[in-house]
């Protein structure tokens, strides 16, 4: 009897140990939750994103082609290059007699071929299109522009806006070059956080030099009241979060599922081999299990949650990340502190680790990532603002004493700080000017007084002190530098 019970346990054992063994991993393509589109047609996605991609690649290089005077050379990075921005010709005054870095610049940008191709962008600046990374776990489904790409290319039209105005006295071509910057940001479709993170850091690129040119020259009245059309139907950072956060979901799931057999039903069990590593793309990373652990490992799978069970739990964590956008920025930190309390991530005995869940630090990514947005929004609706002050001083000769005199001739309605959900600080200077500010991180009005570091340096984005929206053109970062050329 005893002997027989041992054969029956053994067969099953043996049949069960060969099944978990056998059974290949899962993958991504099992995956049962869609990707989001957002309406988009995946094939005009790709269409579109080879066009600019192709458009990306003809761009000519900035080459640094001004001559050092005699017995002097420039300082050059490890490659030779002379150090030099694109972005450094929005900072400072416009002296391109006195500095041979803008030179550079404005040749490089008003080159016909540059030109063309910038014309080209122009064209297809409202058109849907993908960024991303060329491989891994984060590359699309079909063509993309990346992420660096876009970012370079959001530098070279603001710089050019710049130009326009500064030296052309072209308002009309400036705003339009803000304007494609704006729209290119708007056009991506913005699937995981790295999206938003870099639409948002092109969107402020774009208004900071808005901002500082509201306060330098005078708008036409056609041209304002584009700007506010435009900035009007622009939809805010915060408003695109949760569509983000459901592409993190898919990310984390499209990491997780190759860990997990696939038994054709949506139960598969952990197996962590070399090839589930492999499909995931971070082999090794932070797991205790190490790469050459064969898939053996699937017999001790019934410790660990099924793979139904950990998609909702991933799931139902990414939807309490996504739950905010009708709240108010102070309950979005509160509901922040709450998940975190709660203990985020999953226990490595419910699926294959923490680390490739929502941690700790994700939670911490995310709120600075959302504080990132909101900061976006803010300099969004100051914009309509400073454009309203604008018009205001063109036909007044002065600013106004409070916002509200802005109301109903300039602005159908003040738009509101989102950091506090009240108006925007706005008093006179002494100089006739003005300062326009946002409470900031800490929702607190200080008066206008920046946050500062340690060492009592201005920080504009600190965790303490205003958010001061008004900006002036600071001195360059990197002007190319001279240095006597070593006698042989």
């Amino acid at each position: 009897m005893r002997v027989g019970l041992a054969l029956v346990v053994l067969a099953w054992f043996g049949h069960y140990a060969y099944v978990r063994i056998t059974t290949p991993p899962g993958s991504a393509e099992d995956l049962r939750l869609a990707e989001e589109s957002d309406g988009f047609d995946p094939a005009e996605l790709d269409a579109n994103s080879i066009a600019l991609a192709e458009v990306l690649s003809a761009m000519p290089v900035l080459t640094f082609d001004e001559p050092a005077p005699s017995g002097m050379e420039w300082l050059t990075d490890d490659g030779g290059t002379p150090r030099v921005d694109i972005s450094d010709v929005t900072s400072g005054s416009w002296d391109p007699a006195g500095r041979t870095h803008l030179r550079v610049v404005v040749r490089h940008l008003t080159q016909p071929a540059m030109t063309a191709a910038l014309e080209k962008v122009t064209q297809r600046r409202d058109r849907p299109f993908r960024m991303g990374f060329p491989t891994g776990v984060l590359a699309p489904g079909g063509p993309a522009v990346g992420y660096s790409e876009l970012r370079e290319l959001a530098k070279a039209i603001v710089v050019r806006a710049r130009y326009h105005h500064a030296e052309l006295g072209d308002l009309s071509g400036a705003w339009d070059d803000l304007k494609t910057v704006l729209l290119l940001s708007q056009a991506v479709q913005q699937q995981y956080l790295i999206d938003m993170l870099v639409s948002t850091a092109c969107d402020a690129l774009a208004l900071s030099e808005l901002q500082r040119m509201c306060r330098e020259v005078e708008f036409t009245e056609e041209v304002a009241a584009d700007i506010e059309r435009t900035l009007c139907r622009l939809s805010a950072p915060t408003e695109r979060w949760p569509q983000v956060m459901r592409g993190e979901s898919a990310y984390v799931l499209r990491i997780l599922i190759p860990c997990y057999t696939n038994d054709g039903q949506g139960n598969g069990w952990l197996v962590l081999g070399n090839q589930s590593w492999a499909n995931a793309g971070f082999s090794g990373l932070g797991f205790p299990v190490p790469q050459d652990r064969s898939r053996l490992w699937g017999i001790a799978a019934p410790l660990f949650n099924n793979r139904r069970t950990v998609e909702q739990k991933v799931e139902r964590q990414f939807e309490d990340l996504a739950r905010i956008t009708n709240l108010s920025y102070h309950q979005v930190l509160a509901h922040f502190d709450r998940l975190r309390e709660d203990g985020p991530g999953l226990n490595i005995l419910d699926g294959p680790g923490s680390v490739f869940a929502v941690t700790d630090a994700d939670y911490q990514t995310h709120r600075r990532a959302y504080q990132l947005a909101v900061r976006a929004t803010a300099q969004q609706r100051a914009a309509r603002i400073m454009v309203a002050l604008n018009r205001y001083c063109g036909l007044n000769q002065r600013y106004p004493e409070q916002l509200d005199e802005l109301v109903p001739g300039f602005l159908d309605e003040s738009p509101l700080d989102p950091f506090c959900e009240q108006p925007f600080g706005y008093h006179l200077t002494d100089s006739g000017d003005y300062l326009l500010y946002s409470c900031g991180l800490d929702g607190d009005d200080d008066g206008g007084e920046p946050g500062r570091d340690a060492s009592g340096n201005v920080r504009l984005f600190g965790e303490e002190g205003d958010l001061i929206l008004t900006q002036p053109r600071r001195e360059p970062r990197s002007e190319p530098q001279l240095h006597p050329t070593e006698e042989p």
